[in-house]
Parts: structure tokens; sequence; C-alpha cells
């Protein structure tokens, strides 16, 4: 196995000795979850690994979507024949060959690719990147890590956890609520504004929740009528405590609130959310706060069918 040489991130950032162990024993060939066969792999790992070795200075949990999405790609590019080198595999016109033949998570793959090509010194269309990745700020969850959550929440037999766990996930994915914020937040919290969308009123202001959680919140609403939503766990005990329902299990991932709060802020910039509403459901102070999240958000096409300037 090639050995992952340490790279510093854009502030100076040393490597993290957790996240470069991470790396060199992540494998995509093991697991019900497996996406390449153990040949495969064999064949594919050294370039996964050293494709991701610059951002080495983030989380080990923040890499896990751009090694997956490194993974598919250079399982394709092998399948067709293709040279496994970061110059051409993270060229605008590959990346677009290879995303037209992906019907899902295209979005999240261009991000994380996009990333990716530019950390390995390859000139994208996209220019530099809406933001930069920061050690404390967590990747959000993909669209299939969310619904094995949430059909996890829904399945559980005890009604005090499945109400708690369910809570979780829709005011943090939902309406971008964790932590401290979700104290006091009971059912009487939970209401529809004028504009016809349904807002979760905290501590710190009025968040709209995203319309793919509305469901969600409603069935805790009436599984919990009454008392906060998360039950009666308090602060910073409430993510250890529910976090071990959820660990361990197969096919869902890990519960990780500051993840379920990305997913929200992300979900808004994606959106084309006006600034100013992001700021006041996110309860975000500054625009600066939202750099950390636009290293994930998705890039907005600017190539435009117009000539431009013509040189005279």
């Amino acid at each position: 196995m090639k050995k992952i040489e340490p790279v510093r991130g854009p502030e100076g950032q040393r490597p993290k000795k957790d996240t470069v162990e991470f790396v060199a024993n992540y494998n995509p060939a093991k697991g019900d979850r497996a996406i390449v066969t153990p040949e495969q792999w064999k064949v594919l790992a050294d370039f996964v690994r050293g494709a991701v070795a610059p951002l080495t200075w983030m989380t080990a949990n923040s890499l896990r979507p751009f090694l997956s999405a490194t993974t598919r790609l250079a399982l394709w590019a092998d399948e067709q024949g293709l040279p496994l080198e970061a110059a051409y595999l993270f060229s605008p016109d590959l990346l677009s060959a290879y995303l037209a033949t992906r019907e899902d998570t295209v979005a999240h793959s261009h991000q994380y690719l996009t990333r990716l090509g530019l950390e390995n010194g390859v000139t994208t269309s996209g220019g530099t990147f809406a933001g930069i990745a920061r050690p404390d700020y967590q990747a959000p969850y993909a669209k299939g890590d969310i619904t094995a959550l949430t059909s996890f929440a829904r399945a559980m037999t005890n009604l005090e956890r499945r109400a708690t766990l369910g809570a979780v996930i829709a005011l943090g994915a939902g309406a971008g609520v964790v932590r401290a914020r979700l104290r006091y937040v009971d059912a009487t919290c939970v209401h529809d504004h004028d504009d016809g969308h349904t807002y979760v009123a905290t501590a710190t202001g009025c968040a709209r929740v995203s319309a793919d959680y509305v469901d969600l919140l409603t069935e805790v609403c009436e599984l919990r009528p009454e008392g906060q939503l998360i039950g009666a766990v308090f602060g910073e005990t409430l993510t250890a405590h529910i976090a071990k329902w959820v660990s361990g299990r197969k096919g869902v991932p890990e519960l990780n609130v500051d993840r379920l709060r990305a997913t929200y802020v992300v979900s808004l910039l994606d959106a084309n959310t006006p600034l100013r509403e992001v700021l006041a459901w996110t309860g975000l102070k500054s625009a600066e706060a939202l750099d950390g999240y636009l290293a994930y958000a998705s890039l907005l096409d600017t190539q435009c069918a117009h000539p431009g300037p013509q040189a005279r």
C-alpha cells in the first residue's frame, strides 16, 4: 500500500493523525454497503487515497463523502480503460462526461470532485471554490444517509426513543436546530406562517422547516404533545446518549448533530435562499460564518452561450 504523504491545509493546518489513519484504512470493498469488489479496490486504492491526501487536515467524517465520490469516479474510469491520474480524471471535460452517467447524487459528486481537482492542482471550469472547508465544520449527510436515519427512527419500537431520535433528525436536518437550541422546543413551537410554510421557534429565533422534514416533525409532535420534543435529556449529553442507539447499525450512518445542521444550512444554500433568510433561520451572525458551509454547496453553472467581449 502506497504511503500517504502529509499535506498541510490552506491555512497551514497539519494533517490530523486519526484522519491519515482513517484514509489509510479506508476500504469501500467491505461491509453490506460495499461499492467495489476487493479485486477492484486493489487497483483503485492508491489513486483514491492519494487524491484525498491534500485534505487530511480535515476531520475523518468530513472526508467520507470525498472518498466515496472519488472511489466511484475511479471505478468508472477503470471500467472505461482510462488512466487513473488526477490531472486527467479531475479535468472539467472528464468530470462532465462522468457526471452525465450518474442519475443520483450528481450535485454532491460534482462539489466533492471539483474540490479535489482544485486540491490536486487541476484547473476547473468553476474557478476558485465557493468556500473553504474548515476542520470544525462537518460535511452534510447525503440524501440516502438521511433516508436511512429517518427509516431507522421510524422503525424503533420504543416510542420514547422513536420520538427523541425523530425530533433530533427533524429539527437538526430540517431546521438547523441542534445542541442547546433543542432545549424547551415543544409541540407548541411548531407552527405555520402566512407564507404557507412550517416554522419552529427556538431560543434564538424562528426557523423555516424544510419541506422534506415536515411529516417527520408532525409525527414527533403527535408522539410527544407535551414537554420538549427531544425528551428529558439535556444539553451535550443528548448527542452521546442518542448516538449509541444508532452506532453500529447496518446500513445506518453514525449520528452527528453537526452534520444534521450542515445538511440544513447547505440545503438552503443549494436552494438559492436569500442571504438574510439563511442568517435568520440558521441563527448565524454573519455571512463569514457561512464560508465553511459553502465548501459543501453545489457550484452554480456560470457558463453562458453569449460570446462576451470581443478582442479588438
